[in-house]
C-alpha cells in the first residue's frame, strides 16, 4: 500500500475511534446508537455531515430521568455542538450545567474543531460557529413556540 494510502486509512480509522471514545463519556451506547440510526448520520439541526458527529446532550443534567434518553440528544457537527455550549454562556443552568463545566465544554468543543478539521482557519470555524448559533437560535425558538401553543 501506498504511504499516503496508509495514512489516510490510519486517519480514518482514528476519527471513528474518536468519536466512540467521545461518545462514551455521555450517552449510553444503546442512546448513541438510537441518535445515530435516527439521525442516519447526519447533523438533526442542519443536515450537513462533517468529519466529525457528535451525540450532544440537550439538557446536561444528570440527575434527571431522561439524561440518557435519546430524545434529549441531538446528532450534531463539532461546529454546532461548540454553538450549542456557546449560546447558553452566562445561562448554563438552561442545559442543566454549571458555568464552569460550560465554559469547560466551551474550550473542548474548540478544541476539537481543530483536532478534527486539520485544514480549517480559525476564522472559518469562527463563522460555521456563528452560523451554528443562528440555528440552535432558531431551534429553541421553534420549540418555545410549540411549548406556548400547547399550554
Amino acid at each position: 500500500m501506498k504511504p499516503e494510502n496508509v495514512y489516510n486509512v490510519t486517519k480514518w480509522i482514528v476519527s471513528i475511534a474518536g468519536i466512540v471514545i467521545l461518545g462514551s463519556f455521555a450517552f449510553s451506547k444503546a442512546s448513541r446508537k438510537a441518535i445515530w440510526e435516527r439521525a442516519k448520520g447526519v447533523s438533526e439541526l442542519s443536515g450537513e455531515r462533517t468529519r466529525r458527529m457528535e451525540c450532544a446532550h440537550l439538557d446536561h443534567d444528570q440527575t434527571k430521568n431522561y439524561y440518557d434518553d435519546p430524545n434529549n440528544g441531538l446528532l450534531v457537527t463539532i461546529f454546532e455542538h461548540h454553538a450549542h455550549h456557546l449560546f447558553f454562556e452566562g445561562r448554563a443552568f438552561l442545559i442543566g450545567l454549571s458555568e464552569e463545566a460550560n465554559e469547560v465544554a466551551i474550550q473542548k468543543t474548540w478544541d476539537r474543531i481543530f483536532e478534527f478539521e486539520k485544514n480549517i482557519s480559525e476564522e472559518e470555524a469562527e463563522m460555521k460557529v456563528q452560523e451554528a448559533i443562528i440555528r440552535w437560535a432558531n431551534y429553541y425558538r421553534v420549540r418555545f413556540v410549540r411549548s406556548c401553543e400547547e399550554a
